[in-house]
């Protein structure tokens, strides 16, 4: 079956995304940083916010059951921006690459609403034809809904579609609707999956 448009998960694999990378910054201790990470903000808390939750609730969540941390708490978000590191290495040039070669692309993403407009500005993500923010939808990967909403929306043929993101589960759940899938690893796998595809 021939592949003829591209959907992208955008953090780590457009994007670089890592919370330590402004913990870092806010806490000297490694084991420290890796404790309130695990125990504080939690991938767990933050991903109730990539389905909705708005970011004041979470923090006043947090807050009261953690108040020595309010500061370390708030700057999850208000310091958002200072988690992404940039471009994956060698995305700018595949994602270049596809739209010379008219590939339609669109993003999937489970990000914030709040905060998205700080991936937005990338031009790698601006390259996109469209995106569907799970923070906006209030439902998230791997939920089967956010799929076929994103089908619908951007009138995907599925079998036609490579979706590309960075967590087993969600790929999972893609080629369960129908998508074709692609576990990101870094850009040079990814460039080799679309050159046998023959989309480069």
């Amino acid at each position: 079956m021939t592949i003829d448009t591209v959907l992208f998960d955008i953090g780590n694999v457009l994007l670089q995304w890592d919370r330590r990378r402004l913990y870092r910054k806010l806490i000297a201790d490694e084991q420290a940083m890796d404790r309130f990470l695990t125990d504080v903000c939690s991938p767990e808390w933050n991903e109730q916010q990539d389905a909705g939750r708005p970011i004041a609730e979470a923090n006043a969540i947090l807050c009261a059951r953690f108040p020595e941390y309010t500061s370390l708490i708030e700057a999850f978000y208000a310091r958002f921006d200072e988690m992404i590191g940039g471009e994956i290495d060698g995305m700018g040039a595949v994602v270049a690459d596809l739209t010379a070669r008219n590939v339609p692309l669109y993003g999937l993403s489970n990000w914030c609403a709040e905060t998205f407009h700080h991936g937005a500005q990338y031009e790698i993500v601006r390259t996109l034809k469209d995106i569907v923010v799970s923070g906006r939808e209030k439902v998230k990967k791997p939920d089967p809904r956010i799929f076929r909403l994103t089908i619908d929306r951007f009138r995907l043929n599925p079998e036609h579609t490579l979706f590309v993101d960075d967590v087993a589960s969600n790929v999972a759940a893609g080629e369960r609707l129908g998508l074709r899938g692609h576990l990101f690893r870094d850009a040079d796998d990814l460039r080799r999956a679309l050159t046998a595809h023959g989309l480069l």
